[in-house]
């Protein structure tokens, strides 16, 4: 099982009713991200807006690892319910979870 972590920007627009952004694209760098917007708000009349954005993947490399990662989101969502003072009286602080 490998994990990816791609830094990057995305680009949106208003979806035309004012409450969503829809996505547009994914740049590389904030330069070109720039760039792109500002053709694309010359071309539109809707504004575009930039984002600095962090794309994860996790990739498998067996059907095993499915079901594996499929248990450490359960432990994960049952850990996140309880509070630091239930896990500690479980025995369970030494296992990260993000408060």
């Amino acid at each position: 099982m490998k994990h990816y972590n791609i830094d990057c920007w995305e680009v949106t627009t208003p979806d035309g009713g004012g409450m969503i952004q829809e996505h547009v694209a994914f740049f590389s760098s904030r330069a070109v991200a720039e760039e792109y917007a500002m053709v694309r708000q010359i071309k539109s009349k809707w504004p575009t807006s930039l984002h600095s954005f962090t794309k994860s993947y996790t990739v498998l490399d067996s059907i095993d690892e499915l079901a594996e990662l499929a248990q450490v989101n359960l432990r994960k969502s049952a850990l996140k319910k309880l509070t630091k003072k239930e896990r500690e009286a479980l025995g369970l602080q030494h296992f990260g979870v993000e408060e």
